[in-house]
């Protein structure tokens, strides 16, 4: 019997042949191994990315359902070994972080500067300051806005400029307790009298996550306080902007969702006594500033995804509603023709960063 010539079962040979047909020999055939193979010349990345772990960080931090707790606590620990990995591929501390934790400082040390540190103690609010930005560097492990060098310098240039000035303001205490002094609400004026310091319920402490909230307080009291120490006009604007990109959807879960027992931050903040108290009086902080203060200081909690253009454009109509009211954008100079002496200029007509600015 006649051997069969051996073929490449992948590629198997029809026995019927037809006249116009030739059975082509078999060196001939395609490797199965080339056949998705190009001539285009690409380049395949050899590690991980910035961008993969942007993209997968964004996506888990967001869940529609809730978790079993010990899937949860699964998820949070591989997470944190994932961080320790990608140590390895790429420094976690990139740039623009840094450049956060030197302006969330500034906002610590301004409050420090304007809270009475028997109602709220520097302590505390350094412990707050540490945990945002453990929150921040965890969720935005890919990083966030990097500043230009010239932007960031004028940033904390107008920060430490208001620090400069900032004062402590004169609040009515009573003692609670051995060691807690309470804000009553009142603060005397320069002329001797006392305002009252109203806090809208909405913008409490109450129900909110502690830590999260004080980074909160801090940011509102620095964007009220400090609004003419910026320049140019646009400067507060951004400074805004690129704080109210840092409250996630994780972080916002986090803030909205508080534990239900003040327990375990006595471990994380073991110079207050009683938590609850001293989240009132930084409420109380706050609202002393927005006495003084023509620039709003009650702002809308909001989240953000990180979704650079579409984030934006969602931030600044979020802020466009709430200070619209601030100018009047449809009689800049009485219909009077006017020759601008600086790009500034308009920004002093109407309205400093949208807030009403003291003309020098």
């Amino acid at each position: 019997m006649m051997q069969q010539p051996l073929v490449n079962s992948t590629y198997p040979l029809s026995t019927t042949k037809k006249p116009s047909q030739q059975i082509e020999p078999l060196n001939d055939f395609p490797d199965p191994l080339l056949l998705n193979i190009t001539n285009k010349t690409e380049t395949c990345p050899k590690s991980i990315t910035r961008d993969d772990v942007k993209a997968y960080w964004v996506s888990s931090n967001t869940h529609d359902c809730p978790e079993s707790t010990s899937n949860s606590i699964l998820l949070d620990q591989l997470k944190r070994f994932a961080i320790q990995k990608m140590n390895n591929i790429f420094p976690t501390r990139v740039k623009s972080l840094e450049q956060v934790t030197q302006l969330l400082d500034l906002l610590r040390l301004l409050m420090t500067k304007t809270c009475p540190k028997e109602a709220v103690s520097n302590e505390f609010l350094q412990d707050a300051t540490d945990a945002f930005t453990m929150f921040v560097k965890e969720d935005f492990f890919y990083g966030v806005e990097e500043l230009e060098p010239e932007v960031f310098d004028r940033f904390t240039s107008s920060l430490k400029k208001c620090i400069s000035r900032a004062r402590i303001f004169n609040m009515s205490m009573e003692q609670r307790g051995c060691s807690n002094m309470e804000l009553t609400g009142k603060m005397l004026h320069d002329n001797g009298t006392f305002l009252i310091i109203e806090v809208p319920t909405d913008a409490s402490s109450m129900n909110r996550e502690p830590l999260i909230e004080s980074a909160w307080k801090m940011f509102l009291n620095a964007h009220a306080y400090c609004y003419q120490d910026f320049y140019p006009m646009n400067d507060h604007h951004h400074f805004s902007i690129l704080f109210f990109k840092l409250f996630s959807e994780s972080i916002y879960e986090k803030w909205t969702s508080p534990l239900d027992s003040d327990e375990l931050y006595k471990f994380i903040a073991p110079d207050t006594d009683d938590l609850g108290l001293t989240m009132r009086n930084l409420d109380y902080c706050v609202g002393a500033t927005s006495l003084i203060s023509f620039c709003q200081t009650w702002l809308q909690r909001s989240s953000s995804t990180n979704e650079t253009d579409r984030t934006e454009r969602k931030k600044r109509s979020t802020w466009n509603v709430q200070m619209e009211h601030s100018r009047d954008e449809t009689s800049v100079w009485n219909g009077v023709g006017h020759c601008l002496q600086s790009p500034e200029e308009p920004a002093f007509k109407l309205g400093y960063g949208r807030c009403p600015y003291p003309v020098k």
